[in-house]
Order: structure tokens, then C-alpha cells, then sequence
């Protein structure tokens, strides 16, 4: 179904900041292909296992009727800047130009960093996600920030941490093989050529 390497649609181009905590998060998108959501990222705090249940529905809310998938589990990060991946068991399909709500409800009482300045529209892997506000997220969430910094599409193999972006505004897809050492200037790094078309000059995240 996929013939595109896995890979991460990033929605910040930076850091994230402010504090959060528990409640509902809630994302609507639509995508310009078939393809298959594996999972996403998730904000956390290094000192608490966080427990989150995430849901995949049809339509543009976070109370709707048809979910694609769900699973309730916990999730830890190894630092508040740096976001977790929470897998769904089973990879969820969605169809193009159909409206989609990708649901997190976090439950935690701890602060929770978000993510900021966030672009409606990504491209990553020949996939075009557009990102729109949904209704019933209430803890600040939106379609240019908050949680969700990225979006998992193509398996489910675990992904090394990678934290740099792609120069170009509407492209910013991370798949598996793109960095061989992480302390290497990116400038340097040698792409996958499988993914090289993808890409055009890269430059470190600060």
C-alpha cells in the first residue's frame, strides 16, 4: 500500500515551550494520498510515566462516531523537549481528501511543554498533510500548535531520536536511514538514496 520509506511529518519547525497538563487533544487533518498512520509524538516529562489513551476518527472532532483505531497506554521521554512515539498496535488507513481526527487524551499532572508556530500544510514522503482545528480539543491545541509534533506514517519499527529539519518549508519527512551519526554537522550527513529525492539542503535545529 505504502511505497514510501517510513517516515515523520514534522509540524514545528522549533523547540517547544509554555505549560500544560492533562485534557483532551485533538488535531484535524486530511491527507492527499492513501497512506497508513502508525502513530505520533507526544510531549511528556522526564520524571513521570504519562498514561494517554489516542484514538484516530472520521471527521473533524474528537467526539466522533466512527473511530479508526484506539489504544490506551503509558509513555515516558527522556526529556521534556524531546517528544515520544506512541504506537498504535495495528497501523490505521486513511483514504485522501477525507477529514480525519487524530485524538490524545493525556492524563497527568505535570507540565507539559507544547509546540509552537506550526505549519497548516506539511509535504514528507509524497504525502500532503493538512492540518485544521478541531473541535473539542480543550487543552490548547490547535492546528499551528500544541501536541502532535510529528505524525508517524509507513511501519512500525521504533525510530532513533532526530532532532533537524528540512530547509524547505513545505517538506520536513525523517525516515529511518537519514542520519548515520547525529554529531555530524547535517551538512555532512549521508542521505539513504532511497529518500535523497525527498530532500534538499538540511540545517541543524537549535
Amino acid at each position: 500500500m505504502n511505497d514510501f520509506p517510513r517516515c515523520r511529518i514534522q509540524r514545528f519547525p522549533g523547540p517547544p515551550q509554555g505549560s500544560w497538563s492533562s485534557g483532551h487533544e485533538a488535531l484535524a487533518f486530511q491527507v492527499d494520498r492513501r497512506c497508513q498512520i502508525s502513530g505520533f509524538g507526544l510531549y511528556g516529562h522526564p520524571d513521570k510515566d504519562i498514561n494517554v489513551t489516542i484514538k484516530i476518527l472520521e471527521g473533524t472532532s474528537r467526539d466522533g462516531s466512527i473511530c479508526l483505531g484506539e489504544k490506551t497506554t503509558e509513555y515516558k521521554v527522556t526529556s521534556k523537549v524531546d517528544p515520544a512515539e506512541v504506537l498504535f498496535d495495528t497501523p490505521i488507513t486513511v483514504e485522501s481528501g477525507k477529514d480525519y481526527c487524530m485524538v490524545a487524551h493525556v492524563k497527568t499532572s505535570v507540565s507539559i511543554l507544547r509546540g509552537s508556530n506550526g505549519k497548516g500544510r506539511v509535504t514528507g514522503g509524497g504525502i500532503t498533510f493538512t492540518f485544521k482545528n478541531a473541535s473539542g480539543s480543550n487543552n490548547g491545541n490547535s492546528a499551528t500548535s500544541g501536541q502532535f509534533p510529528f505524525i508517524i506514517c509507513g511501519g512500525k519499527q521504533k525510530m532513533p531520536l532526530v532532532r533537524w529539519q528540512v530547509d524547505k518549508e513545505e517538506t520536513s519527512c525523517l525516515p529511518d536511514s537519514i542520519v548515520k551519526k547525529v554529531s555530524t554537522p547535517l551538512s555532512k550527513i549521508q542521505l539513504d538514496e532511497r529518500i535523497q529525492p525527498f530532500f534538499g539542503s538540511l540545517d541543524k535545529v537549535e
